[in-house]
């Protein structure tokens, strides 16, 4: 350190003041070692063995020792414009029957769906200029309103509204990005694609999936055979995906998650289903009770009408 500005007080020694406007780094550095000297009162303030140099200290090198001082703390000007306001914005996510979205009072009023009976609606209002917007509301299936106040309300917001079906496809895109994904998370799911932290992140992702299947077995389905088995078959694998020491791939990870859904819907088998009004709409005898999802003429369960 004393060697460094004891250099660049021999270069500023050979220059007048007039000069050293021209070399702010060098002024820093003289300012500093006067400062410095007079600190100890001596004209040395540089440790040995490096030679003495005395050094005179008048009104004008007082002077461009306070001037470095100044410069030393001066912070930059702000930059112009508003600080920015959001760091991450979550997207919210909407489900179920006669949801409901408009304007109310200069807010966003939103009424959630409803998924299951008896249950109290849900009631969401956002502000302008809240920090805490979402960057996108994103309506899963269901049913229910829009209004083109609201629209109108989400694109000033910089807010996107994306619906999606029930199989998860996008059906509608409306905003101001006119895209349904967050740009820069996609961009950075590409860039560590094939990478360890892809795993992690599918790991805890399916992690996370399993531990919400576990509370909801514990809290919706009523005791059972199945539901025991269910419930030690996702805990056993949920130990098993959290074990650091495992090394996993993909196609592993998602024959976990399989093995786990498949268990999980098995816990719902034979769980009865209150029907009212079948007697002026009857339904199938097979419609009282949650049941594979098959149908007897194929041999997959995929679009299957109702069983």
């Amino acid at each position: 350190m004393g060697a460094a500005i004891r250099f660049w007080w021999q270069l500023a020694r050979g220059l007048n003041h007039g000069q050293l406007h021209n070399y702010p780094i060098i002024t820093r550095a003289y300012g500093w070692y006067l400062i410095m000297c007079q600190r100890t009162k001596t004209g040395d303030a540089l440790e040995k063995p490096l030679p003495k140099v005395s050094v005179e200290i008048g009104p004008d090198n007082a002077t461009w020792a306070l001037r470095s001082e100044h410069w030393q703390a001066h912070r930059p000007p702000p930059k112009a414009g508003a600080p920015k306001k959001f760091i991450y914005r979550e997207p919210l996510i909407l489900c179920g029957h006669a949801a409901h979205i408009r304007v109310d009072h200069g807010s966003l009023l939103i009424r959630n769906g409803f998924t299951h009976y008896p249950q109290k609606q849900e009631i969401i209002r956002l502000f302008p200029g809240d920090p805490k917007l979402p960057d996108r509301i994103i309506m899963i299936d269901g049913s229910g309103g829009l209004s083109f106040d609201a629209l109108n309300w989400m694109s000033e917001q910089q807010i996107d509204f994306v619906r999606l079906n029930w199989q998860g496809e996008i059906t509608n895109v409306a905003g101001p990005a006119g895209y349904a994904g967050n740009s820069k998370l996609i961009q950075a799911q590409n860039e560590i694609r094939g990478k360890k932290a892809e795993i992690e992140i599918i790991r805890y992702l399916i992690s996370e999936k399993i531990q919400g299947s576990i509370e909801t077995l514990k809290s919706a389905i009523p005791k059972s055979d199945n539901r025991v088995f269910a419930i030690a078959r996702l805990t056993k694998n949920l130990f098993d995906l959290n074990n650091a020491k495992q090394q996993f791939t993909k196609s592993a990870i998602f024959g976990i998650e399989g093995i786990c859904a498949s268990s999980y819907f098995k816990a719902w088998h034979n769980l009865p289903i209150s029907w009212t009004g079948f007697k002026r709409n009857p339904i199938p005898e097979h419609w009282f009770e949650i049941a594979p999802r098959v149908m007897g003429w194929r041999n997959s369960a995929r679009n299957a009408r109702h069983q």
